[in-house]
């Protein structure tokens, strides 16, 4: 969606942009449930399934909130229309 507002010359910079806030996004979110795992987790079976547990209720939280983020941040009445250069037929 951010490549399609863009203008045309910038859209390299916008593409590269989201890919790698994609990738960093990924990493953190690995390291923060990572986090969460080894603080509810174990070696034994009941402590794995607890982990598994966190990790799983934290990521739907997560989710969720991303979900509700993007329908209030990303309306149809903010997003900018793309311009439209109509040339003149001579």
């Amino acid at each position: 969606m951010a490549v399609n507002i863009t203008a045309p010359e910038r859209v390299g910079m916008v593409a590269g942009s989201v890919s790698t806030l994609a990738s960093v996004g990924a990493g953190i979110g690995t390291a923060a449930l990572g986090a969460v795992y080894t603080l509810y987790g174990g070696a034994d079976r009941e402590a794995v399934t607890g982990g598994v547990q966190a990790v799983l209720t934290v990521s739907a939280l997560l989710s969720g909130l991303a979900v509700a983020t993007t329908l209030i941040l990303i309306s149809p009445r903010r997003i900018p229309r793309p311009a439209r250069h109509e040339e003149a037929a001579a």
